[in-house]
């Protein structure tokens, strides 16, 4: 945009407001240099100006980059939106704040600011577009924290009202949807669902969602499709950068696992961990540290591995993720009948099905026969699958 835009003779704050826009939409477009250039631009004008809506907008550009002060530059775009008044703004960079605790893994205060979002963007038909996002968003917020339910029914909301309005933005919420899927264990519907999301957001430019849909398809067809999943993977790396990234190293890693290919294994393991090791996704990390927990031989380290992955998705609030891994601490420790029963009642009483295993953490860590280390093990389990166990 830049390049074919004449700042010469703008005003400050319109060149600003042009410089944030520009590094918005290098974000979109998963081109991290060129936004990271944009936005630090954006903000020196904005601040020599003083304008409060330039000010917002440079600073959610930041704030959008992910570094570990992005939390500091979206608080200040808030309170410079709202010292500007103008509502639009307002929901603007609340939204990009939520999208960008999302992405780094904190959902519940990602939810908690998409709620209050959807309620005022609900009430107010000047940023009726804004809604629309809001609960794609959301959805994904509400998949986190595993509220499977609610996160479709935000997506398929989404999904109506970007087609209502002739909207190139399905593919978005249209991910959403085979995200739900796949974590269900519907792993045929997920795929249809990925195709699709892969197909429209290609025709549309969007790569962060193009990408993040081969990631997806590769991971549920891993184990039919060997072959087809590592090509897509392929595609997928080719696509991605930024923190999408690393979603396209843990799917190459789960397809070499899946594969038996211990060099593209040992190859996207490093690339992956490097990758979460520059940011503060804790989702990320925890994926990286079950993914290496699979892979492991000796079975000290694979406890610790989940150990670590457990305490991750606790952090993050990821209601599945810490389900999914007490039960594969559970066959880990050789726990007795009752505490593996208790976990895996726990996982599966948030809709996810024995499919949904394909393929992923559980698929390398079968459950052993009952041994001695079923209270030891219970201290992992969350509050009422731990009293269950320790009754049994």
């Amino acid at each position: 945009m830049c390049q074919r835009t004449d700042l010469s003779d703008a005003e400050t704050v319109d060149a600003a407001a042009v410089w944030a826009w520009t590094a918005l939409a290098h974000v979109v477009r998963e081109e991290p240099v060129e936004a990271r250039e944009a936005a630090t631009r954006a903000l020196e004008l904005a601040r020599e100006c003083g304008d409060p809506g330039a000010l917002a907008s440079a600073h959610s550009a930041i704030g959008m980059l992910n570094d570990v002060d992005c939390d500091q530059h979206h608080e200040a775009a808030v309170e410079a939106a709202h010292c500007w008044g103008d509502l639009v703004h307002v929901v603007f960079v609340q939204a990009n704040h939520a999208r960008s605790l999302i992405v780094r893994g904190q959902y519940a205060a990602g939810l908690a600011r998409l709620d209050d979002l959807v309620s005022l963007t609900s009430r107010a038909g000047t940023v009726n577009g804004a809604l629309t996002a809001s609960l794609y968003h959301r959805g994904f917020a509400k998949l986190g924290l595993g509220q499977l339910d609610g996160a479709a029914e935000d997506f398929r909301a989404s999904l109506h009202s970007y087609q209502r309005s002739g909207s190139r933005a399905t593919a978005r919420p249209l991910l959403g949807i085979a995200e739900v899927h796949r974590e269900r264990g519907d792993l045929e519907l997920a795929a249809a669902a990925y195709r699709e999301t892969a197909q429209i957001a290609a025709d549309s430019g969007d790569r962060e969602t193009s990408a993040l849909a081969l990631c997806g398809l590769a991971r549920v067809r891993a184990t039919a499709e060997p072959d087809i999943a590592a090509d897509l993977v392929t595609q997928a790396l080719a696509e991605s950068e930024g923190p999408i990234r690393l979603r396209a190293q843990l799917a190459a890693g789960w397809v070499a696992l899946v594969g038996r290919d211990a060099h593209r294994l040992a190859v996207a393991v490093t690339a992956a961990a490097a990758a979460v090791g520059m940011g503060v996704d804790r989702g990320g990390l925890a994926e990286v540290l079950e993914l290496r927990a699979a892979a492991a031989v000796d079975a000290d380290e694979r406890v610790r591995l989940l150990g670590q992955a457990a305490n991750c998705w606790a952090a993050a609030g990821h209601r599945i993720g810490a389900a999914r891994v007490a039960l594969a601490l559970a066959r880990a420790t050789g726990a007795a009948p009752p505490v593996l029963a208790a976990a895996t009642a726990a996982l599966r009483g948030y809709g996810v099905k024995e499919t949904a295993d394909a393929g992923g953490l559980l698929a390398f860590v079968p459950a052993p026969p009952a041994g001695p280390f079923a209270y030891s093990y219970a201290r992992w389990l969350p509050g009422a699958a731990r009293r269950r166990a320790c009754a049994g």
